[in-house]
């Protein structure tokens, strides 16, 4: 690998490595014409208008890294990277008070003790506010081993030029994939220093061509399945939905981030926290493919659920309300049935839920899909430890896999 000083200014750094070379910027917007001709909307993740808007609404702490992988010719390639300030202590949420069994106690208190000495930046080769694969997009005829050698080769690479730039960076985290990307042969020799772990798995919902409306859906569940959906839509009834204009959200941005920072700080891990002004900066750049709903009650706000339209599929987003009116109105379910019917209405094909609260998600249709990622830290020793450091600190969520549909539709 050899490095090679530029003098445009706009690009922080350029390295060569075989036949490709790569330029690092820390701005989506200084090379936004190469970088969308080669992404092309094949990923609202990868767009610059979606990733102009984090910048435009970065957490406090984290900073982006982009890269274009060219040859003599042309783009072959784009990686997204975020450096964030990682505190285990922070980042998880879960209770501290120990347990009535010795063995318990024994395993909170080392746990207790391991958070919070964890404090350094990580590199992230990926986007740690969604979950999915938004992590690069190469050509087709770039294999995959070529591929996982330039994220390796990048991860290396920006880790030393951020260590240069004062940042105390001792994690590399690859995320998140529903299939492995090493095989056990690549992580035992071309990439042992990467460990392999699950995380919680993803919840997606694919959407029957046979549905045309949401009585369909509800025809296809279980009796006691239609039950519940029907006694949750009776219970929010009076609850008045509105869609939200991008004045709505700029008017109503604390609102609409006090109730995200209710269920946010309440989650079992984040790596990052949003930006009090991300959803408006949000609706602001991507238009028709952010749509934000209100939940009002005698035109008060009392919660809200975003979605992000990516080719076809729905990326159910963040979400937030009022904790007094949830159990009551079942505002949680029936946030869940109106995606649903608004996938329905508008032909969609799936709808990923992402990672948290499973049962209820099993419950109205999603499927768990195995996730994916990939750790490695800087000293060898805490790196062969990172499996039983995670297994320590791993947030677990018990739940129960639903079937709500019918025996004979499966």
């Amino acid at each position: 690998m050899e490095t090679t000083p530029l003098h445009d200014a706009l690009v922080l750094d350029k390295l060569n490595w075989q036949s490709y070379s790569f330029g690092l910027y820390e701005s989506i917007g200084v090379m936004a014409d190469k970088w969308d001709a080669f992404v092309q909307g094949r990923d609202i993740f990868l767009s610059t208008p979606y990733l102009s808007a984090l910048e435009a609404a970065t957490p406090d702490r984290m900073s982006y890294y982009y890269v274009l992988v060219e040859d003599e010719n042309s783009v072959q390639g784009v990686l997204y990277f975020q450096l964030i300030h990682f505190n285990a202590g922070a980042s998880l949420n879960y209770n501290r008070n120990g347990s009535s069994s010795d063995s318990g106690k024994l395993r909170k208190a080392l746990r207790d003790f391991l958070a919070d000495r964890i404090d350094f930046y990580t590199l992230v080769c990926g986007n740690s506010a969604v979950t999915g694969p938004h992590v690069f997009i190469f050509y087709e005829n770039i294999d995959q081993e070529t591929q996982l050698n330039i994220v390796d080769c990048c991860l290396s690479w920006i880790k030393n030029f951020a260590i240069s730039q004062g940042f105390d960076v001792q994690l590399l985290f690859i995320k998140d994939f529903y299939s492995p990307i090493f095989t056990h042969s690549d992580r035992c020799t071309t990439f042992p220093q990467y460990n392999e772990f699950q995380a919680q798995p993803g919840m997606i919902m694919p959407l029957r061509a046979s549905w045309d409306s949401f009585e369909d859906y509800m025809s296809d569940l279980h009796s006691k399945y239609r039950v519940r959906v029907r006694r949750a839509r009776k219970k929010c009834a009076h609850i008045e939905r509105r869609l939200l204009s991008e004045g709505d959200i700029r008017a109503r941005q604390n609102q609409l981030y006090t109730f995200y920072r209710t269920i946010a700080d309440k989650a079992a891990f984040n790596l990052s926290v949003l930006h009090s002004n991300y959803f408006s900066v949000l609706k602001e750049k991507l238009k028709d493919k952010f749509h934000v709903y209100g939940y009002f009650e005698e035109d008060k706000l009392i919660a809200f659920y975003s979605i992000i339209i990516n080719n076809g599929s729905i990326e159910a987003h963040f979400l937030g309300y009022e904790e007094s009116v949830n159990k009551d109105k079942q505002i949680y379910l029936n946030m869940l049935l109106d995606i649903i019917e608004f996938c329905i209405v508008n032909k969609c094909s799936k709808i990923l839920f992402a990672r948290t609260a499973l049962e209820i998600k099993s419950s109205v249709g999603a499927e768990a899909h195995n996730m994916y990622f990939y750790l490695q830290h800087s000293k060898g020793l805490h790196n062969k430890l990172l499996p039983l450091i995670f297994n320590l600190l791993e947030p677990k969520e018990d739940w129960v896999a639903r079937t709500p549909f019918r025996e004979s539709l499966r």
